[in-house]
């Protein structure tokens, strides 16, 4: 009898460990966190998709389709709206003092998360675009570009081949003026086309005037 009973228990301290170790893996599956290779390449994607966005106000935009091929459907609309808007104000920019001749972009993650299949990275997007100067105008010390550091909340959706979509871009303008790579409400000029936002073009000169 004692036999028995000592089966018993056994088997009882067997079943409760087995359920105990599965609701651990439960537990550590609801609290995922991203790899720091899964955030590099996040990153990566990240960085691709803000260059492409700053080159669009350059007088040699890159072609947004690697850009657009890699966000959701809704985001592509988005951004495929935007990417003709930011054309239209670097050939504003192009005829009104030779614009922007190249933008260079890098991107540091602040933060990251995961819930599920969405992981969102806290990003700061640290850019420069540069003028169309010759080497007699930098040394007579004009300025070489135009720097500006942007804080951003981007969230990527996880596809079922495994590939990561880009969902969405939040922006943390702040208070002070708008840099060239982003949009305000548009402004109509009198041919129909669209005219930078006032606050952004004094931001522009602002910014011109203190880079080094």
């Amino acid at each position: 009898m004692r036999t028995k009973q000592a089966a018993a228990g056994l088997a009882a301290a067997v079943l409760s460990g087995l359920l105990a170790t599965q609701a651990s893996g439960l537990g550590d599956a609801d609290s995922e966190s991203i790899s720091a290779a899964r955030t590099a390449e996040l990153s990566h994607l990240a960085e691709s998709y803000l260059q492409t966005r700053a080159s669009m106000v350059t007088t040699s935009p890159q072609a947004p389709r690697r850009t657009l091929l890699g966000a959701t459907p809704p985001m592509a609309d988005r951004l495929e709206d935007e990417f003709v808007r930011l054309k239209a104000k670097g050939k504003m920019y192009e005829g009104v003092d030779g614009g922007y001749s190249k933008a260079v972009v890098d991107v540091t993650v602040t933060g990251s998360s995961l819930d599920g299949n969405v992981a969102t990275l806290e990003i700061t997007e640290d850019g420069r675009l540069y003028a169309p100067l010759t080497p007699a105008d930098v040394a007579g010390g004009a300025p070489e570009y135009e720097e500006y550091s942007l804080p951003h909340t981007v969230t990527f959706v996880k596809q079922s081949d495994g590939s990561w979509l880009l969902s969405s871009d939040e922006v943390d303008a702040g208070s002070g003026p708008t840099p060239s790579t982003q949009l305000t409400e548009p402004d109509v000029t009198d041919d129909g086309g669209e005219a930078p936002d006032e606050d952004a073009d004094e931001g522009r000169k602002e910014r011109s005037r203190s880079s080094a």
